[in-house]
Parts: C-alpha cells; sequence; structure tokens
C-alpha cells in the first residue's frame, strides 16, 4: 500500500512550485519513523549535500550533453544498473552454492556483485530524486504512482545496502564463510532482495507508459488525405446484371419472339 502524499493544501498543491510539490511526494514516500519532526540546520546542510553529490555523479556518469534532446533526465539510464547487476549477483551466488568447494572464490564474486548492487541502488535512488525535478506531474493518480514508485525505490536501496554490507562482513568471519547452510541462507535472503526491485519498476513503468509522466510527444495518426477517404468509401456504382438474370427479361424475350 502506497505511503499517503505529502501535505500541500490541495490534492496537488496548486499554490505550491512544482518541484516543492515532486520534494513533498518524494519525501512523504520515507517511513515516518525515519523523519525527524524538526529537521536542523546540520542535518539539512547534510541531506542537501549528500543529495548534491549524488547529482554531481550522475552527471559525471552520464552528462547532459550526451542525453538526446527526448530524455528529460539521466535517470531512466541508471536505473537499469542495479537491476541488471542484482539478477546477476542472484545467479553468480546460486553457482558458487551449487559448485561449493569447487569455485573457491565463488563467494567473493558474487559479494563483490552485490556491493556493486548496493551502491548502484543508492545512485539510482537519488538520480530519481534529482529526475522528479525535471518532469511535470499534472494528475493526483500520477502523483500516487510517484510516490508509490519512490516508496520502494526507497526499500530497494536499502534492502540492496544492507544485505551488500552483511555478505561483505561475512567474508572476513571465519565461521560464517566457511559455513554452506548459512550460505543456503543468505542466498534464499538475497533472492527475496528481488521483490523491492520488481515492485520499484513496475511503479515506475506505470508511471511513464501508463500515466504519462516524462513523455515528451505522444503518438498522433496522420491525418487522412481526400484520395485516401475516396478509396475506402464504397463504391457508388453498380454493374448492371446481363439481360438474363434481370426480372422480366424472360417474358420480354418470349413477347418478342411471338411478334415474330
Amino acid at each position: 500500500m502506497p505511503f499517503p502524499l505529502a501535505s500541500t493544501g490541495s490534492s496537488l498543491g496548486e499554490q505550491a512550485p512544482e518541484s516543492l510539490r515532486l520534494r513533498q511526494i518524494l519525501v512523504g514516500a520515507v517511513p515516518r519513523r525515519l523523519r525527524c519532526a524538526r529537521t536542523t540546520f546540520l542535518q539539512r546542510t547534510i541531506r542537501y549535500s549528500v543529495l548534491s553529490a549524488f547529482q554531481v555523479v550522475c552527471s559525471v556518469v552520464v552528462p547532459d550533453a550526451l542525453l538526446p534532446e527526448w530524455v528529460p533526465n539521466a535517470h531512466p539510464l541508471i536505473v537499469h544498473f542495479p537491476i541488471a547487476l542484482v539478477f546477476v549477483a542472484v545467479a553468480a551466488d546460486a553457482l558458487a552454492l551449487w559448485l561449493g568447494a569447487r569455485w573457491r572464490t565463488g563467494r567473493e564474486v558474487a559479494t563483490g556483485l552485490y556491493v556493486a548492487t548496493g551502491l548502484s541502488a543508492v545512485v539510482s535512488y537519488y538520480s530519481g530524486t534529482w529526475a522528479a525535478d525535471t518532469v511535470t506531474v499534472a494528475t493526483p493518480a500520477a502523483a500516487e504512482t510517484l510516490s508509490t514508485h519512490a516508496f520502494w525505490a526507497w526499500y530497494t536501496m536499502v534492502s540492496l545496502g544492507l544485505y551488500a554490507a552483511v555478505r561483505a562482513g561475512g567474508l572476513f568471519v571465519a565461521s560464517v564463510r566457511g559455513r554452506r547452510d548459512l550460505h543456503a541462507l543468505l542466498f534464499a535472503i538475497g533472492v527475496g532482495t528481488l521483490f523491492p526491485v520488481y515492485k520499484t519498476g513496475e511503479n515506475g513503468g506505470a508511471m511513464v507508459y501508463r500515466r504519462g509522466v516524462g513523455v515528451m510527444q505522444t503518438q498522433t495518426a496522420p491525418a487522412a488525405s481526400p484520395s485516401d477517404a475516396s478509396s475506402d468509401a464504397p463504391s457508388a456504382t453498380h454493374s448492371v446484371p446481363p439481360d438474363s438474370t434481370r426480372p422480366g427479361a424472360a417474358s420480354s424475350q418470349a413477347a418478342g419472339s411471338k411478334r415474330k
């Protein structure tokens, strides 16, 4: 169930600027127990410093000059990295669990992929908060979908980040690293991280393809030309049936033969 939108005075806050409304939507996606009632100046400074740092990272990874003119931001490009990496990490972890001692570095490889997934999820989440300022959210349904997408994106970032930290820490504990049953348990938890990834992608796709957020131009059917309209219309001319098939043709022929 999506978190409620942050209060804006109305359904979408007609009096608030566009960027302020989107930030309120994104803040409303974070669980309230993790948000302070009053934010100090130091907390605001740290938060905006982190956001600015990730904006710089995103601009370095995908500069605006490399983006086509029909792409509003780099988030659609960055967001595919954690999606691809988490599936590769799960596949590598499954192979390492199956091969066991036959692949001595299997756990290290899978753990490295999970760490890369967690880091890319953090960059992807903050690139999404930056990207929200570059699109227009015009309807309450689109705003609700954006809130749900941000909610699951936040949980994806947290779950992948914490799981990567646990896996990385387990490599330095001999009792954990040498037990295959713990490896199987950690593998099952890793498979569970695919669910928030799926929900994030589902709502992100619905936001674009169903709500039209970030769509620069919609498809329009070409206008039909007069020649096409005339060719599509049913023909007004009908072929005249032969005399032998017209009603009364036989009687007229018989009358003519009698006169002869």
